[in-house]
């Protein structure tokens, strides 16, 4: 899959290249791997960009969570900032200003 040229924002390490290209495969993807292996960039990388292309609804866990400013919220803040994306945020959500995706 190296002849394929992805957008920045998708870029994961190949081994996490089956959870975008396979996606619709299936119902459930269970993304293993050690500390800093790239699967919580790599998740909340797929989900902006898919925010960008439709409207959706996400609701964000982990296994343990009381919110998500207490979770990956600085992730998604970080990516958004870094590709200057056009989101909105709150206390509990993430919002795209165009599509209405929303994050919560």
């Amino acid at each position: 899959m190296d002849f394929l040229k992805l957008p920045e924002i998708l870029n994961i390490p190949p081994k996490l290249y089956p959870f975008i290209f396979r996606f619709n495969d299936y119902s459930y993807f269970l993304l293993e791997g050690g500390r800093a292996s790239g699967k919580t960039q790599s998740v909340a990388r797929f989900l902006l960009y898919i925010m960008e292309m439709r409207r959706v609804r996400i609701c964000c866990g982990r296994e343990i969570q009381n919110s998500i400013n207490e979770s990956v919220k600085t992730v998604f803040l970080d990516l958004i900032d870094k590709y200057n994306l056009i989101y909105d945020t709150t206390r509990d959500s993430i919002a795209h200003r165009k599509t209405g995706s929303k994050i919560f």
